[in-house]
């Protein structure tokens, strides 16, 4: 019968009616730390620590009464002075106790059979599992409201998209498009959403004849990461013809790598526009149209520049009309506006679509002949534009008549700079006027 009680995986005592220990199998012997057998001893004092009151309780109405008792882990964890094997500190093991009484065959003594059971490990089990189920409640927590704010930034996203006074679409790493707002459906004129999914170069509706190569350099900005920007004319043949600012700037995944590209598409047409009313007022006479002193100085420049490279001669006439102080003292200075305007598009129309015309100021005007032929065609090209200058200009009440001095002068005669040249222009230009004055003296 020992070895049967010595064989289980549980503690076994035997209590008789005077409180005292009857048998302990070696499963309470190797847990109880005490030097021999507990049996005869009363339970109270038959280990080296108290027993917990409530077991001795128990132990009581079971043999006075007959009473079963079971003392659970979770409200008396350790009921007997126990301890681990494997454990060398004074923590008691957590047990689970069963108190029942029991009745001898033999001769009808009752004993009060006290069950032991080790809940050690299934108490950190339950830990460990109340700890995990915390640590995925927390973790849901956190989930759910990652959840819940990445639906909010979508939302936000959406609306600011919708908001948008520019067009944004979105494509995929390949430059598919798979989101574009409204705007930016206006701008292209896309038709419904099924039509979107397209490489974006397509949806822009241009005959330029550079859209391959502009695709190219969005792939290769594409492919090392970089932003790309360009402008692109939508409608080149038609009245509507708009520009279209298109920049585009990858999204990164926290890894680094490409996983889309955000296009946000700005319509810069009238920007464009202007731009080139800035450029034109601050390069022509805003009375004739002619470029002004400023531009025709630039252009003069350049060509002088390109005349050393390519060894073709630029010449310069400077023309100054001769008694227009007097038109505007007798006619009034509307009518000498309109003479300057007359005179402006006879000269333009005198010389080649290549050569510059302008007017310096006042009653002073120049012409730029780059590839300048011969002093004889230079010659015959001054006296062409001295003739229309003098054809009557009619300013609505009567005709009126002009004329004008002419200086020439060219860097075929002798390599001059640009100071030089005008100089030279210049000075041509005041001996015609002298001699003019005094032919009609």
């Amino acid at each position: 019968m020992n070895v049967v009680l010595d064989a289980v995986d549980f503690g076994l005592l035997m209590i008789t009616t005077d409180g005292r220990v009857h048998k302990a199998n070696r499963w309470i012997l190797d847990r109880s730390r005490t030097s021999g057998d507990l049996q005869g001893e009363p339970l109270a004092t038959a280990f080296k620590a108290p027993v917990d009151p409530h077991l001795s309780r128990a132990v009581r109405a079971c043999l006075d009464l007959g009473n079963s008792t079971r003392l659970s882990q979770a409200f008396h964890p350790m009921p007997l002075p126990l301890f681990r094997p494997e454990e060398a500190g004074d923590q008691r093991m957590r047990q689970a106790v069963d108190v029942t009484m029991v009745r001898a065959e033999q001769d009808g003594r009752v004993f009060c059979l006290i069950q032991v059971r080790d809940m050690t490990e299934l108490v950190k089990r339950e830990k460990l599992l109340r700890d995990q189920s915390r640590q995925l409640r927390d973790e849901l927590s956190r989930l759910t409201a990652a959840h819940h704010e990445i639906e909010r930034q979508s939302l936000r996203f959406k609306e600011i998209a919708r908001a948008a006074p520019v067009g944004l679409f979105e494509t995929d790493p390949s430059g598919v498009v798979s989101y574009a707002n409204a705007r930016a459906c206006e701008m292209l004129d896309l038709a419904a959403e099924a039509s979107l999914h397209l490489p974006w170069v397509e949806h822009f509706k241009t005959e330029d004849d550079s859209m391959a190569a502009r695709y190219e350099r969005w792939q290769t900005a594409a492919t090392t990461g970089l932003r790309f920007c360009d402008e692109f004319n939508l409608n080149s043949h038609s009245p509507s013809m708009r520009w279209i600012r298109v920049e585009a700037s990858p999204i990164r995944h926290a890894d680094g790598q490409v996983n889309g590209h955000i296009f946000t598409l700005v319509d810069v047409t009238e920007f464009r526009e202007d731009a080139q009313r800035h450029e034109y007022r601050a390069n022509h006479d805003p009375l004739t149209g002619l470029a002004n002193r400023n531009r025709f100085d630039e252009r003069l420049q350049r060509a002088l520049v390109q005349s050393e490279s390519n060894a073709k001669p630029v010449a310069v006439m400077f023309i100054d009309l001769d008694r227009f102080k007097a038109i505007n003292d007798t006619y009034g200075h509307g009518a000498g506006d309109a003479v300057l305007k007359a005179i402006a598009s006879r000269v333009r129309r005198a010389v080649r679509n290549e050569d510059m015309v302008a007017r310096l100021g006042g009653d002073e005007f120049a012409v730029l002949i780059q590839d300048a032929p011969e002093a004889a065609v230079l010659e015959r090209i001054a006296s062409k534009i001295c003739k229309a200058i003098s054809m009557p200009i009619n300013i609505g009440s009567c005709h009126l008549y002009a004329s004008a001095s002419i200086g020439l002068a060219s860097t075929a005669t002798g390599g001059l700079d640009r100071k030089a040249l005008v100089e030279a222009a210049d000075a041509a230009m005041y001996r015609a006027k002298r001699g003019a004055a005094l032919a009609a003296a």
